[in-house]
């Protein structure tokens, strides 16, 4: 058989020329995909970068312009990456300004000698007392519920006249979100509002009261030695609208009663439910007294701020009954343990709802709202010139 190129008459030049290009096809080819394997490289290394392995003193803007101590610097490098990469935020939509105190306050917070990972700043007061913290339980999801606080009830602003000069001030307390999503848009919600305390811990309802000694931690850190302190401190949910018109003016005329005060909804003579079926149920081996202390039934309670300093350092006492089911027994625990007896009062007792509007005026807790009922009896209770009418 006659070769290929006498059959088909192609002269050799023609089939070296050919070889040629091949090769030059080749080399082509070749240099695209080390192109293309360059660039995953290249996105990998970026990628890995936006995930937070670098320090935080590599951040301009954030330089100390020294050298910090090897401690510093080594809690330093360990701040969370979303943290890292909410420092890196000039303007996402949210009109944010992101500063040195920023990242002031985030280092502190990563720190390992505190149980938080988010905490507001404490210039909350900026120099001034004022009448009343409240520590709001919620969880990491439960964004609507903090937007109409702080539309409402949770508004941080002075009395309506020059006499009144009522300041409150308010912070959401919950544990660690289940996914990231979650987790980032705390931290912009952080650094938006200044309101944020979050633990590290999971967040579980069954163990609310790690939420309660994680405010309790934070607010003794905070005010101890402050250069502003609140006189109470109010502990409530999310789903509670607070009257501020009653309990905000009370809160800063109560002198005679502004220590050793914990007051709430008394409940005595109580025993712990050994029925697996209840709600309420706890072993023996949990709890092997067989009753209760007195103690403010929740969701809502006040302290004076010694009393809450003085818990924090009961705390020691009860670590081996943390974290524990009912957030209102471990409070009495505390209390008996300090010889702090619980205060009844009836503003603070669960009532139904009235279907009279003007009622609501005088009750100081609303129990059990959703977002939209708040935010409709709070217009109500702000409203004095809004006729009585049945809902």
């Amino acid at each position: 058989m006659l070769p290929l190129y006498k059959e088909k008459q192609i002269s050799p030049s023609v089939v070296c020329t050919l070889l040629q290009n091949s090769r030059k096809a080749k080399t082509i080819v070749l240099v695209f995909v080390l192109l293309w394997l360059l660039l995953g490289v290249w996105l990998l290394y970026t990628s890995y970068l936006s995930k937070g392995s670098f320090r935080l003193e590599d951040l301009h803007p954030f330089k100390r312009g020294r050298e910090g101590s090897d401690q510093e610097q080594h809690e330093e490098s360990e701040i969370h990456p979303i943290l890292a990469r909410a420092l890196h935020m000039k303007d996402d939509g949210h009109g944010l300004e992101v500063g040195a105190n920023v990242a002031h306050r985030y280092t502190e917070g990563q720190g390992g000698s505190t149980p938080w990972s988010l905490s507001p700043r404490t210039e909350l007061c900026k120099g001034q007392d004022f009448a009343l913290l409240a520590l709001v339980e919620t969880s990491p999801h439960r964004f609507q519920q903090r937007a109409v606080i702080r539309r409402t009830w949770g508004q941080s602003n002075a009395g309506k006249s020059e006499e009144e000069n009522v300041k409150w001030q308010v912070v959401f307390v919950m544990g660690s979100a289940p996914d990231v999503m979650t987790e980032e848009r705390l931290v912009d919600e952080s650094l938006q509002y200044n309101d944020i305390l979050q633990g590290k811990f999971e967040d579980h309802r069954e163990e609310d009261n790690l939420k309660v000694t994680l405010g309790f931690k934070w607010v003794n850190s905070t005010y101890s030695n402050g250069s502003c302190v609140p006189s109470f401190v109010l502990k409530t949910d999310d789903n509670v609208l607070v009257n501020m018109k009653v309990l905000a003016p009370w809160a800063r005329d109560a002198h005679e009663i502004s220590q050793h005060l914990f007051m709430g909804h008394v409940l005595r003579g109580g025993r712990p439910s050994r029925d697996q079926s209840e709600p309420r149920y706890i072993s023996e081996a949990k709890y092997p007294r067989d009753d209760f202390p007195n103690f403010a039934q929740g969701p809502a309670y006040m302290f004076s701020l010694d009393v809450v300093i003085r818990m924090v350092k009961a705390f020691r006492a009860f670590e081996h009954m943390t974290p524990f089911p009912f957030e209102d027994v471990y409070l009495g625990l505390l209390a008996e343990y300090l010889r702090v007896v619980p205060i009844h009062d009836d503003r603070f007792v669960v009532m139904k709802k009235p279907k009279n509007t003007c009622l609501y005026r005088r009750m100081t807790f609303i129990y059990d709202v959703s977002p939209q009922e708040m935010l409709s009896l709070y217009h109500i209770i702000e409203s004095d010139d809004v006729d009585c009418r049945e809902i």
